[in-house]
């Protein structure tokens, strides 16, 4: 076959441009004698000695594409620094750049690095900056997410006549890293570009859809040496103050040092865990089990990558919930690594304990147990390339009673698109013997009638098993699952939502990429299972059919249909369903929307249970001005109304307004209004905060509760508090 000379070259052209995309980047550093000044001015002496890193593609929405911005990356070191430069061209007009707090920069243009300075694909730490400085954190486990993790880092940028320049300082002793002379890292950079039309992320390596270890997948980064990556002793003390009918003040003091090239003690005496926001509240009527609320303590942030075993709706057991340590007088952690070995210690005596009790119908709180003792031990042995097999030894003591959890679990990845995650653990009970402890869930039995739920010194063993075998591809995903959890199966340093459960499940999912006029991704899902008791009797019958897109213009959607046939208290409810909707949309920089309609039936989970239709909403409104002030409102209601009179059986809004102001990077105002409906509760929260990093914060605010009684609103709570913590490094 004769191929005519234009056609060859074009075809030896397009042979060399994909080896050089899909072929791993890496880029070789070499060391400076002097540090850089991060102040987001890029001067040209200071990084003479820097590599660069340029070639982005878009790796979405448009696959592994020439990225349509120019981006520039300057990469250079001394002895406690990994320094970055970056150049992101566009037209200035374009940027999104707000003035916000830490990791609030999320609808922001953006340009950050991701590390995985073990190079083993199971953990990388992120680090991104809009144009103005303002940092964004958080760690990367596989292909998922975790934002809560937060470090100590320098950030500047500024917006200029071609885009915007941003430079970085990340210091070598927050990896908890040894001192060598072969380093050799995994490392990529990147840049987000929202826009009306789109949201894209550009990457300075490709991505291939095929290969769901996206840690996997990173450039290689060599030449680091010579450096000091020992952590610091750090102390943390704070001061708090609070009034409410009477002056209260308290100090408490955190201490974090090294013992050891790759291993952390970290200890915090009195510590005063108050949350500078208050928890949204959620809507818990007719709802069979404990709520669960996402860590936002930065003591118990650090080192979740090691201690989370679960979450999310696959019936994995949460082994370790951290939100258990309720108000703990003292705690601690250590962390380290030893060669491929990775572990972990977690420890607290907490004077307001509480614990999570699962049954097959429902979970409840016991949140009166006074004072415990917690102990975890975690140990993870990482095989490579996102495989891993892990440890736990976990227990709580209080009063006469306890709550002990062993086991292991692990990932191993078969291939690119194929691997097998599994856990088996074991656990042993000693209730107490007092009754007034178990309050909320006295009155029951449990294993075919063998044991109370009151806590009466009772004594019992259980065991949880999770196997799920996933292939994830570009265009298509399947998981088959099994998990069981027998009915004396507890985990008192843990989250359990049911136990006496046996699940299995088959889900299929096809992802498209249109690349057209009007879609960006389209995505199908079919998901069936059968829940019996554990016994093998059933309890459940379940189908979900879900169909969900992104189109340009920053609009998103969601349907989704949950039917099932469930069997409760004995009886069979047969139909049940929930129909399911999801739309957000970005009308500009300056205004988000959400909107959640959902309508179906649901069970009435009383003595005498019976069905009932239900209509809910969930809304949401994001605004911002001048590039200082933003609005949130947030509405969730639901309503449940009898099938043959029509009669409503129970009505519930939640109504919260926040308005934020942030004056500059570190000094924020903030008033948070909630309105409870069901409990005719009327929630005032102004708070002025100073946060200059991620662990030194000054705030005074005050927290006012209103309850509606007749037409008159009486104050029901009000209190007064001031905090000031600061971390010094020595």
């Amino acid at each position: 076959m004769k191929i005519a000379g234009n056609n060859y070259n074009n075809a030896i052209s397009l042979l060399l441009f994909f080896t050089l995309l899909h072929g791993e980047k890496s880029i070789e550093l070499h060391s400076i004698s002097s540090s850089i000044k991060v102040d987001g001015i890029i001067e040209l002496d200071e990084w003479s000695n820097a590599q660069v890193a340029e070639g982005f593609v878009e790796i979405m929405p448009r696959d592994n594409f020439p990225s349509l911005t120019n981006t520039k990356v300057l990469v250079t070191y001394d002895k406690e620094y990994l320094y970055l430069a970056f150049y992101a061209i566009d037209n200035p007009k374009k940027i999104r750049a707000t003035q916000s707090k830490r990791d609030d920069i999320e609808d922001d243009d953006r340009v950050g690095v991701i590390l995985d300075p073990r190079n083993d694909g199971i953990v990388a730490y992120t680090f991104s900056s809009n144009a103005y400085g303002n940092q964004h954190d958080g760690q990367k486990f596989g292909d998922r997410d975790r934002k809560g993790w937060d470090a100590l880092w320098l950030s500047a940028g500024r917006l200029t006549d071609s885009g915007y320049e941003v430079e970085m300082g990340i210091p070598f002793s927050i990896f908890g890293i040894s001192d060598t002379d072969d380093f050799h890292w995994r490392i990529s950079f990147f840049r987000i570009v929202p826009r009306n039309d789109s949201e894209r992320l550009n990457f300075w390596t490709s991505v291939n859809r095929n290969d769901k270890c996206d840690i996997c997948q990173l450039g290689h980064l060599y030449g680091i040496k010579d450096i000091n990556a020992k952590a610091p002793i750090e102390l943390l003390p704070s001061i708090i103050g609070s009034y409410e009918d009477k002056i209260f003040g308290d100090i408490g003091l955190g201490v974090s040092f090294p013992i050891a090239k790759e291993t952390t003690v970290e200890i915090t005496f009195n510590p005063d865990f108050s949350q500078v926001e208050s928890n949204a509240t959620k809507i818990d009527l007719n709802s069979q089990t404990s709520l669960s609320y996402r860590e936002t303590r930065p003591f118990f942030n650090e080192g979740i990558d090691l201690f989370n075993m679960g979450s999310g709706w696959k019936p994995k057991t949460r082994a370790v919930y951290t939100r258990s340590i309720n108000q703990p007088i003292v705690a601690s952690k250590i962390l380290g690594h030893y060669k491929n070995i990775q572990y972990g210690y977690l420890g607290a005596i907490d004077q307001n304990s509480i614990i999570i009790v699962p049954f097959k119908d429902f979970g409840d709180t016991s949140d009166n147990l006074g004072k415990s003792i917690t102990n975890i031990f975690r140990g993870k042995y990482i095989i490579k390339n996102g495989s891993y097999l892990g440890s736990i030894l976990s227990d709580k003591r209080y009063k006469d009673g306890s709550g002990t959890l062993g086991g292991i679990d692990g990932i191993f990845r078969f291939n690119d698109n194929l691997k097998l995650d599994w856990q088996l653990l074991l656990s042993k009970t000693n209730e107490p013997n007092d009754t007034t402890l178990s309050t909320n869930i006295n009155g029951y039995t449990f294993d075919n009638g063998s044991y109370s739920s009151d806590f009466d010194k009772e004594t019992y063993s259980g065991h949880g098993l999770y196997l799920s075998l996933e292939s994830e591809k570009r265009n298509n995903s399947m998981t088959l699952m099994y998990a069981e959890r027998s009915s004396t199966f507890r985990a008192d340093n843990g989250y359990i939502d049911f136990n006496d459960r046996r699940n299995v499940t088959i889900n299929r999912g096809i992802s498209l990429y249109p690349e057209n006029t009007l879609f960006e991704k389209i995505n199908f899902w079919l998901g069936i299972g059968r829940i019996y008791f554990y016994d093998w009797s059933p309890n459940q019958d379940w189908i979900y059919i879900g169909h969900s897109a992104r189109m340009l213009g920053q609009l998103s959607y969601d349907i989704a249909l949950l039917a099932e046939n469930e069997i409760y208290k004995g009886i069979q409810f047969y139909n049940n369903y929930s129909m399911m909707f999801e739309l957000e949309k970005d009308f500009s920089k300056n205004i988000a929307i959400e909107i959640e309609p959902q309508f179906g039936t649901e069970i009435i989970r009383e003595d005498v249970p019976y069905q009932a239709r239900n209509i809910s909403l969930g809304a949401e409104l994001n605004i911002k001005l001048m590039n200082r002030i933003k609005l949130n409102f947030k509405l969730d209601q639901s309503q449940s109304m009898s099938f043959d009179s029509n009669e409503e059986i129970y009505s519930d809004q939640i109504f919260r307004l926040k308005f934020e102001y942030q004056k500059d990077y570190s000094l924020n105002f903030r008033l948070v209004t909630q309105y409870h409906k069901y409990y005719q509760m009327l929630d005032i929260q102004p708070l002025i905060s100073y946060q200059p990093g991620p662990f030194t914060i000054f705030y005074v605010g005050t927290s006012i509760s209103y309850e509606r009684v007749g037409s008159q609103w009486l104050e029901d709570y009000a209190q007064v508090y001031v905090k000031a913590q600061k971390l010094f490094s020595i």
